[in-house]
């Protein structure tokens, strides 16, 4: 089999910094460490849009083949919004919000000067303690982690496909 069958693709780049901007949410407290948070929020969000924008402006131009492959699922997932909301309702619009009008879609309090002590605090601020999405009511955290695996979904069925592909080619 050609080394040309067996490579990953630039996508996945992007994606290993998007998990671990997951593990950095999970880790810091939203409360104790805002800024912190509210970064690796934005980042994290800017690094799964970010996933498809490598798959389909650097790795679908790599071969006329895996540009194919990865077209058709662009189209799949256009066609079946409902079964990739992940992509739709999260990824893109949560990108969207964040980078184009800085709305944040996950509640995580208020932004201070300083960070209030506990005697401070807003009871509804403080006792929250989840980062909850606005839309859903879910842990923001969870969204973010399902976004990460339905991405490694994705990418791993196109490299399968195309090394299939590519097998039957050569």
């Amino acid at each position: 089999m050609s080394s040309e069958c067996e490579f990953r693709l630039r996508a996945r780049e992007p994606l290993l910094y998007a998990y671990s901007a997951l593990e950095l949410l999970d880790h810091h407290d939203q409360f104790d460490e805002h800024r912190e948070w509210v970064l690796f929020w934005v980042g994290g969000v800017a690094l799964l849009r970010t996933v498809g924008h490598v798959l389909q402006k650097v790795d679908a131009v790599g071969s006329p083949e895996l540009g194919c492959i990865i077209s058709s699922k662009w189209a799949m997932w256009k066609e079946n919004r409902q079964e990739n909301a992940i992509f739709w309702d999260f990824i893109e619009k949560e990108r969207n919000n964040v980078l184009k009008i800085f709305k944040l879609g996950v509640f995580v309090g208020q932004v201070p000067d300083h960070m209030p002590s506990s005697d401070e605090c807003v009871s509804n601020i403080c006792e929250k303690d989840i980062p909850t999405h606005c839309e859903t009511g879910e842990d923001g955290r969870d969204l973010f982690f399902d976004a990460v695996m339905w991405w490694q979904e994705q990418l791993a069925a196109i490299e399968k496909e195309w090394r299939l592909s590519c097998r039957t080619s050569n």
